[in-house]
């Protein structure tokens, strides 16, 4: 599972009030509590994931909770931040909440945070007992948009850990709460200067885009999505505008949308139907010329839940994975087997009917 991380920094403001520059520090000030760009560990950017350094375009919420000793549960503490909207400030260099806070002289903060921040479904709170980190009918409408819940950073009484991620600041553990569906495509073999294949389109169809997200904030356990329904269907290629001919390199579809998945069982069954990846594309045929000869479309469909996934997992798409399908396209080139039968002899027999022996 890959994870993030952010910190917060202190920026001071001095008591006394002759001091305006909320860079001048002095000792026994108050400090605002803001927090650093979240991090990716061992990741590479996909479009539409959150990749190694958070989007400053990019806001997320946080909660934190008071203690007068050490954390003990989320229940147990009392409200500090609440729901909070945390934005990039360019002055600061930092995520900056809507409100100012600063840290208690006394007693620590426990911190909790999720993104992205305008997510209309995506709002996981802890709840219950045992405690878990919840967010129920959440819809992933446009499968473009990353989703990260974190872990607890327990007992926090300053932004310290100076020097972790080029700044001083409390560092929270983020998580992918979705699985991220990725497609490359290649040609099994070279098909010679005549003949292309043309990619136009790869559908996902019978997608569920709504359930139920629950996490038991052990560190050592993956999420669960429950409940999962209503099918979709989300285009990995535009339909339009995607003309990328294929050669025996595997490639990442070109102009690829993003396609940032509910977590979830792949063969559904039922009137749901299997997840099935359908696949548009043109077979070219060219004279010597390079002058079109003819054009077709041929679709082909792909039931996800056939494949391979390995002995580690079932046939699932799982939270904080990356799937990558590679197509292997191929021709069975058109050859011509001509069969000449045997003669038959046809006896005919001639009599004449007229004149003379």
């Amino acid at each position: 599972m890959k994870k993030f991380f952010f910190a917060a920094i202190a920026a001071g403001i001095a008591l006394t009030a002759c001091v305006t520059n909320e860079e001048e520090v002095s000792v026994g000030t108050d400090a605002k509590i803001s927090f650093e760009a979240p991090l990716v560990q061992n990741a590479t950017r996909v479009t539409g994931e959150i990749g190694t350094f958070y989007d400053k375009n990019e806001s997320f919420v946080v909660n934190a909770k008071f203690y007068q000793s050490t954390f003990t549960s989320w229940a147990a503490g009392e409200n500090y931040i609440t729901n909070e909207t945390v934005s990039y400030n360019l002055g600061l260099n930092a995520w900056v909440p809507a409100l100012d806070y600063y840290w208690p002289k006394d007693g620590l903060l426990t911190f909790m945070a999720y993104s992205p921040a305008d997510h209309t479904t995506w709002k996981p709170q802890i709840t219950g007992t045992p405690e878990t980190l919840k967010a129920d009918a959440v819809t992933i409408s446009n499968g473009n948009r990353d989703m990260l819940y974190s872990e607890l950073r327990k007992n926090r009484n300053t932004a310290d850990t100076p020097g972790k991620n080029e700044y001083n600041g409390v560092d929270i553990l983020f998580h992918h709460a979705l699985s991220s569906i990725k497609f490359k495509v290649c040609l099994v073999a070279d098909l010679g200067a005549n003949t292309t294949i043309t990619l136009k389109a790869i559908q996902l169809q019978h997608v569920h885009q709504n359930g139920n997200f629950s996490w038991d904030l052990n560190v050592d356990n993956a999420p669960e999505w429950t409940n999962t329904n209503t099918n979709k269907e989300y285009v990995i290629t535009p339909v339009t505008g995607a003309n990328q001919v294929l050669t025996t390199t595997p490639a990442d579809v070109a102009n690829a949308q993003p396609c940032i998945m509910m977590p979830q069982t792949l063969a559904h069954g039922g009137t749901d139907g299997n997840v099935i990846a359908l696949i548009t594309y043109t077979i070219t045929n060219k004279d010597a010329a390079g002058n079109v000869l003819s054009e077709i479309e041929q679709n082909r469909t792909v039931d996800l839940s056939t494949l391979d996934y390995g002995t580690d997992q079932g046939v699932e798409w799982l939270p904080g994975k990356r799937y990558i399908y590679t197509v292997n396209a191929g021709l069975n080139r058109i050859t011509f087997a001509p069969v000449v039968e045997d003669w038959k002899d046809q006896e005919v027999d001639y009599e004449s009917t007229g004149g003379g022996k």
